[in-house]
C-alpha cells in the first residue's frame, strides 16, 4: 500500500508526499532491523549461557575422571617399575609372583584419558565460539581444543609403539584368560630376568 502511494505521489510530482512515504519506508526498515538484531542478540546470549552450562557440567565430569585415571596410572607405573627393577636385579624382592604377573599384564595396557568435551568440539565445528563474549575464555577454549588434538596424536604414537613391542612381550609369558586376573599369568621369572631383549622391550613399553 505504501508503494502504491509512493508511486502515485511520484507520478503527481508531489515531492513532499514522496519524502514522507520514503521516510516511513526507511524508518520501517530500520525498526525491522533493530528488532532482528535484538532478537539475534538475545538468542546469542541464550546460546552462550547454554554452552557455558554444558561446558561446566562436562568439565566437572572430565576432571573427576582425569584425577581417577591419573591415580590409577601412577599405581600401575609404580608396580611396573618395581617389576623392571626385579628383573634387572634377578630377585623378586618384596614382590609376590602374583604382583609380578600382574605387572607383566599392566605394561601392555593404556588408561586413556578419553573424556570427550563435546561442547568444545561443537563450538569449534559450528563456528559458534564467537558466541562466548569473554575473549580470555574464548581463547582458552580454542587452546584446549588444540591441546586435545595434540594429546590424541600423542596417544596414537604411544599405542603404535606399544603394539610394536607386543610380539616380544607375548612370546615370553602366557596371559590369563581375557587378561582379567593376574594369578594365572604363566611366566618363568629367571628366564625373563636373563632375557635382555624382553627387559628392554618392557622398559620401552613402560616409558
Amino acid at each position: 500500500m505504501i508503494l502504491q502511494r509512493l508511486g502515485r505521489s511520484i507520478r503527481n510530482q508531489d515531492w513532499f508526499a514522496v519524502t514522507i512515504e520514503l521516510t516511513v519506508v526507511v524508518v520501517g526498515i530500520f525498526l525491522g532491523l533493530q528488532v532482528t538484531d535484538w532478537n539475534e542478540a538475545r538468542k546469542a546470549r541464550a546460546d552462550e549461557r547454554m554452552y557455558l552450562e554444558r561446558l561446566h557440567d562436562e568439565l566437572v565430569v572430565a576432571t573427576d575422571q582425569l584425577a581417577e585415571r591419573s591415580a590409577t596410572l601412577a599405581e600401575w607405573k609404580q608396580m611396573c617399575s618395581t617389576a623392571l627393577e626385579a628383573m634387572n636385579s634377578g630377585e623378586l624382592g618384596d614382590m609376590t609372583t602374583e604382583q609380578f604377573g600382574w605387572a607383566l599384564m599392566l605394561v601392555q595396557r593404556n588408561v586413556l584419558v578419553d573424556s570427550e568435551i563435546t561442547t568444545i568440539e561443537e563450538l569449534i565445528a559450528t563456528g559458534n565460539l564467537a558466541r562466548i563474549r569473554d575473549p580470555v575464555l574464548r581463547n582458552r577454549i580454542a587452546e584446549s581444543y588444540l591441546a586435545t588434538e595434540s594429546l590424541g596424536r600423542f596417544i596414537e604414537l604411544i599405542a603404535a609403539r606399544t603394539a610394536a613391542l607386543l610380539p616380544i612381550l607375548h612370546t615370553r609369558f602366557q596371559p590369563s584368560i581375557a587378561g582379567s586376573t593376574h594369578d594365572k599369568v604363566v611366566f618363568d621369572f629367571d628366564a625373563l630376568a636373563a632375557d635382555t631383549e624382553f627387559i628392554n622391550a618392557y622398559a620401552n613399553a613402560l616409558n
